[in-house]
């Protein structure tokens, strides 16, 4: 349920659960550099709220103050927990089951799209979550690796911002050794090719 700020007759909707959050308004969250904390709390509101988002100087300082509080706590209380599974028009999307045997494919493109990591958390996405196939119990398979496709779009504008968080978290903190791992593979594999070159 929204929070809502009333001034005279305006009105300002401020989401009070990440439920109410998209990977859009995260990611152009993530991506704010504003210095001026006046220039950076307007930036915000015009991510998040809706409603008389232009008249903030109307509303009381210290309701918004509250109300922001929650919801930087709401970001930072989110990155703790993994959320397996989703569902987003009626499929079921599951995270990764195993990283550590990833493919070269999913790998290749997690460190590609990490170069530029919120503007591209969509297709991070799209890599660890993918239409679920086989679940027996607490074990479970998802859809082979193709690359990210329309799931990329689709994740954008619907991903829940609860599970683009715990995922965040947990995909710096696991994949991270599977990132490095990779590139000095990479590295490896350079200098093997450059050495048959030369002979």
């Amino acid at each position: 349920m929204c929070t809502k700020i009333h001034a005279m007759k305006l009105k300002l909707t401020i989401p009070s659960s990440l439920d109410e959050i998209s990977l859009k308004q995260l990611r152009d969250f993530a991506l704010l550099n504003e210095k001026d904390e006046l220039k950076y709390f307007r930036a915000v509101a015009n991510i998040f709220c809706s409603g008389d988002v232009d008249h903030l100087e109307k509303f009381p300082i210290k309701r918004l103050k509250e109300t922001f509080d929650n919801l930087i706590h709401l970001i930072a209380e989110s990155r703790k927990n993994l959320i397996k599974h989703i569902t987003i028009d009626g499929v079921v999307y599951s995270f990764h089951p195993k990283l550590e045997d990833a493919t070269m494919g999913e790998i290749a493109d997690l460190a590609e799209y990490s170069k530029d990591k919120w503007n591209n958390m969509h297709k991070i996405l799209a890599v660890l979550y993918r239409p679920r196939v086989q679940k027996v119990g607490k074990l479970y398979r998802i859809e082979s690796y193709n690359g990210v496709g329309k799931r990329a779009e689709l994740f954008l504008n619907n991903f829940p911002a609860k599970a683009v968080l715990g995922a965040d978290a947990f995909f710096l903190n696991i994949s991270l050794d599977l990132l490095r791992n990779f590139r000095a593979f990479l590295d490896t594999e350079k200098k093997k090719l450059s050495k048959r070159e030369q002979a």
